[in-house]
């Protein structure tokens, strides 16, 4: 068993309960420093049919579109079940490109072949304005209301049949496709106009002229970037459990959610929903990706036949946002060539050997055979997704041819990914044999440099990080120089002074010493640290432990590395890191002074935070060999343990333990018996009371 993807159309309040019935108000908390940037995530409630959506924004589907988004993706589920348990290949396929290219289909028959089109899909309208009309509602939701996704649509015949110049008109015009009447002599035109519509991926599939004398396409693409992606040196090699019994080894990637992802969990399954960012008009998350894992022992394709027969709408109500962690595999899934059955209705195959096609083609007769072919394409990764559809609808006519989640998805699992504002499922599938979807160097790079290009150099912090990002892009693929390059741009393009430009910078002086540019490394350090200290006195107005004090500790062991490496005189940077460490130590006092004796909580919790910031001092003291000062600084550390109302007899003995290994090492054996003897005193104080309890046990 392997992998297949499904694409729909618009979903229904029923058949996108699962992924639109969300709660209230959800929203995603973005990761800021000085400069928050946030997207709006506003979600309706649980019942809604369109949920995310701002009521003010909110889209009432034109007449009909509903009861087929409803039948479409219905049908979708249970061909997604069938599919998962008999297909033995990776297969990809979109009912979504294909319920357009039926529409098409619907609008050039007539008399009781439509009808009876129309009645398999839940198609109200059966007269010829009606139905163009939801025809082309239906084909401008898919793309105008989802800014990632595009649709094409394309109308082909072979000489000596041509379309009806109504139906022509009526693909080009109104349905904004393209038609084309001698397809054996526009090949090229044909397979370009895939091209464009498929940005690359699928403009090969059709090799040569079409056999069939009519034959109606629709594509669909699709490219979303995470709203939080995963981080590429997170990625690593694990064992994903195959259907079959047998372990394959995947690139899996991985995320921690802080509490603000939306999770369900169900009897058999938990999901959990992966937004994609926004479009740069638009601030409002529609476009989402749900991961739907069954849980262990259950058949996929067991837990897909009980989500056809129930329903999603079961579900709307569980989901909740959560704290937890990811692990999911990056994929790719390629499909060519696949038969897609006819839509079903009332449950029995479609026949339409009887069709009458007079609305579409010129001198038509019934058709001998109709079949609808699809290629697909869809690659999940770090980044995010990209996916891409072409189906081919021929036709021979007669005489021619806050809780806690944690989800490992290291077994076969679906996904669905939904745009809420129209109910869309554009991509559902399930992956049971994951192949590697690593973007190729050159298509990631473009991607990275066209979303640096688009953002305002005003907003420095979201530019600042993009280039920090785009940097670490590039060390990950051993592009040092490119590195460089960007950063340095960047710090001379973000707003000076500014904890992003200093990030920048530390970035920056990271590659230059890969590349052994110690000089040059310095000079950076040389204009880092002095910003970086100023922050410093700006914060203390309000408190001294916050990120300007860890990134200044960060940036002066950097600098003292690369000193070491030009095997320069480090005294000076040993100051300053002096000086910081018994800063922390000395606001640390002052904190515990202005504590009342009466909030013994205050102050053993600030007890802690002195004992800490010793520690970190003496640490600092090993690190330059001054071993005397290190001595010293733990003891003080050790006495401030005792400082506390109930001390943290743990924490003493395993200061304590390094402690007596530096007297031992000294051979100062008097100090080395006296702490000798306080280690025993303090580890019997932990083991008595577990002792009494246990006397106290058998006792009883």
């Amino acid at each position: 068993m392997t992998n297949l993807v499904i694409t729909y159309g618009i979903a229904s309040s029923v058949a996108l309960s699962l992924l639109l019935g969300l709660p209230a108000n959800a929203t995603h908390k973005a990761k800021s420093k000085e400069k928050p940037h946030t997207q709006s995530r506003n979600l309706t409630s649980p019942t809604s049919t369109f949920a995310w959506l701002p009521g003010k924004d909110k889209i009432v589907q034109p007449t009909g579109i509903s009861k087929v988004v409803k039948e479409s993706n219905h049908q979708a589920l249970k061909l997604l079940a069938r599919l998962a348990k008999s297909e033995k290949r990776d297969i990809v396929i979109s009912p979504a490109a294909s319920t357009a290219a039926y529409l098409l289909l619907l609008n050039g028959l007539r008399g009781t072949s439509r009808v009876e089109l129309a009645q398999a899909m839940k198609v109200d309208q059966t007269s010829d304005e009606p139905l163009a009309n939801m025809t082309a509602a239906y084909l401008k939701s898919l793309s105008s209301t989802t800014p990632k996704c595009e649709v094409g649509l394309v109308g082909a015949t072979n000489a000596p049949f041509s379309f009806q110049p109504k139906y022509a008109k009526l693909l080009h015009d109104k349905f904004g496709g393209l038609a084309l009447n001698d397809t054996q002599h526009q090949l090229n035109e044909l397979r370009d106009y895939f091209r464009r519509k498929t940005n690359g991926r699928l403009g090969g599939a059709v090799q040569g002229p079409p056999p069939a004398v009519i034959n109606l396409y629709s594509t669909l693409y699709f490219n979303g970037i995470w709203t939080d992606k995963f981080q590429t040196d997170e990625t690593k090699t694990e064992g994903f459990h195959k259907a079959d019994g047998t372990t394959v080894m995947v690139p899996m990637m991985h995320k921690f959610y802080g509490g603000w992802e939306l999770h369900l969990s169900g009897k058999n399954f938990q999901a959990l929903r992966l937004p994609y960012r926004p479009s740069i008009d638009c601030n409002n998350v529609f476009d989402a990706m749900y991961i739907i894992l069954p849980n262990k022992g259950i058949p996929l394709h067991k837990l897909l036949e009980e989500l056809a027969n129930t329903g999603l709408d079961a579900y709307s109500s569980g989901w909740r946002t959560k704290v937890g962690a990811l692990s999911i595999p990056r994929f790719k899934i390629d499909s060519d060539d696949l038969v897609i059955p006819l839509p079903m209705n009332n449950g029995q195959g479609m026949n339409l050997s009887k069709a009458d096609l007079s609305a579409m083609c010129q001198n038509s007769t019934p058709p001998d055979n109709i079949k609808t072919k699809q290629w697909t394409s869809l690659d999940f990764n770090e980044n995010g997704t990209i996916a891409a559809s072409l189906t081919q609808i021929s036709i021979d006519l007669g005489g021619s041819n806050t809780e806690q989640f944690h989800m490992k998805v290291d077994r076969p699992f679906a996904f669905i990914l939904g745009n809420s504002r129209t109910g869309t499922f554009l991509f559902a599938g399930a992956v049971q044999d994951p192949k590697d979807s690593k973007m190729p160097f050159a298509e990631a790079e473009q991607e990275w440099l066209k979303r640096l290009a688009a953002i305002d150099k005003k907003d420095s912090y979201y530019y600042g990080t993009t280039a920090q990002q785009l940097a670490k892009f590039y060390r990950t693929e051993g592009k040092l120089s490119q590195a460089e390059a960007v950063l340095t741009k960047a710090s001379k393009t973000v707003e000076p002074k500014s904890s992003t430009q200093t990030d920048v910078l530390y970035d920056l002086a990271q590659i230059l010493v890969e590349e052994k540019k110690y000089k040059d490394a310095d000079q950076v350090y040389r204009q880092l640290l002095p910003i970086q200290k100023h922050n410093i006195e700006e914060w203390s107005r309000y408190s001294l432990s916050t990120q300007p004090i860890s990134s200044y500790k960060l940036y002066l062991e950097g600098y003292a590395h690369v000193l070491s490496l030009m095997k320069a005189d480090l005294s000076s940077v040993h100051k300053d890191q002096e000086n910081l460490y018994k800063r922390l130590v000395n606001s640390e006092l002052e904190s515990f002074s202005e504590i009342p004796s009466s909030d013994s909580g205050g102050r053993a919790n600030t007890v802690d935070d002195i004992v800490n910031a010793k520690v970190l001092l003496a640490e600092f003291y090993v690190s330059i060999g001054n071993k005397e000062l290190a001595r010293d600084t733990y003891k003080s550390a050790i006495a401030s343990v005792f400082a506390s109302p109930e001390p943290n007899y743990s924490r003493a003995i395993k200061i304590g333990k390094t402690y007596l290994k530096m007297l031992k090492d000294a051979k100062l054996d008097w100090e080395s018996n006296k702490i000798q003897s306080d280690l025993n005193t303090w580890t019997s104080k932990i083991n008595t009371p577990a002792k009494a309890k246990g006397q106290s046990k058998q006792q009883r």
